[in-house]
């Protein structure tokens, strides 16, 4: 079985062409790129676009896209989404002028609504709503939209609120955060999404954490079982994209992760 291409997600502070030239340096298959302010602003990058795709191509990578995890989509607040759909059709745009494929969006919806049933069922409902919208319009444009799992409580974190989403949106794929999947539900957490949404899964974040907050540490810095998750992923016949979404202090943080992963992989 192949081993998955492994990627790096560039850090939307700094140069955009130095971060996409520092992944290929350190020996990463592709650029996840951050569709985010400052060093990412979708203007950001237009303006550079002819640059980006140069030094893409010269470093023989490819891209996939990756947007903040803040959007609002399932906002009860109607001037709000829209709002925010419009924002997800610009970044889709984006992703297609700079030859991205690929990209996702997040289950995010911090707030009161998501303690009470029938508010937590207009988000859901209102989630279903903006992402048929951003999976026809990236169609229309030859780009891919998954969506990633959440991790705080008030989040859409439960995987059976992700999987009432991506059932009722044809298109859809599933990006899988596994250290956001650890803090929602341990290691059950986990393989449990592995296993229910297997079909649709088109991505993977990986980083460590020990359980209660989003700390993207390096792998093997906190709890999380990887050697079971690779297992799991290498079951169903998984060989698309993995990411060390690593926020070390140095690069050499998410290299360090792909090599323990990459033995993993083999070992398994």
């Amino acid at each position: 079985m192949a081993i998955p291409k492994f990627g790096r997600l560039t850090n939307p502070m700094e140069n955009i062409l130095e971060e996409i030239d520092l992944t290929a340096k350190l020996g990463f298959d592709f650029v996840e790129i951050g569709i985010e302010g400052p060093g990412g602003d979708p203007k950001v990058l237009i303006r550079n676009k002819n640059k980006i795709l140069r030094v893409i191509r010269d470093n023989n990578l490819f891209a996939i896209g990756h947007t903040s995890w803040w959007f609002e989509l399932g906002s009860t607040y109607e001037s709000v989404r829209r709002g925010w759909v419009e924002e997800g059709k610009r970044i889709i745009m984006t992703s297609k002028e700079l030859e991205i494929n690929l990209i996702n969006f997040h289950t995010h919806s911090i707030g009161l609504f998501m303690d009470i049933p029938s508010a937590r069922k207009e988000v859901l409902d209102n989630y279903v709503k903006s992402m048929k919208e951003l999976v026809d319009y990236g169609k229309s444009l030859g780009v891919k939209v998954m969506l990633e799992n959440a991790a705080e409580r008030r989040e859409i974190c439960d995987l059976a609120d992700v999987k009432h989403i991506i059932d009722r949106v044809r298109g859809l794929g599933f990006h899988l955060d596994v250290g956001h999947a650890y803090i929602q539900g341990g290691m059950k957490g986990v393989m449990d999404y592995i296993r229910v949404l297997s079909p649709k899964l088109w991505h993977v974040h990986m980083h460590d954490n020990h359980g209660y907050e989003d700390e993207h540490l390096p792998i093997g810095s906190g709890k999380i079982q990887f050697g079971k998750i690779v297992s799991a992923l290498k079951k169903i016949g998984y060989d698309k994209t993995i990411t060390p979404e690593v926020f070390g202090k140095t690069p050499g943080s998410a290299q360090r992760s792909m090599k323990k992963l990459k033995k993993l992989w083999v070992r398994k």
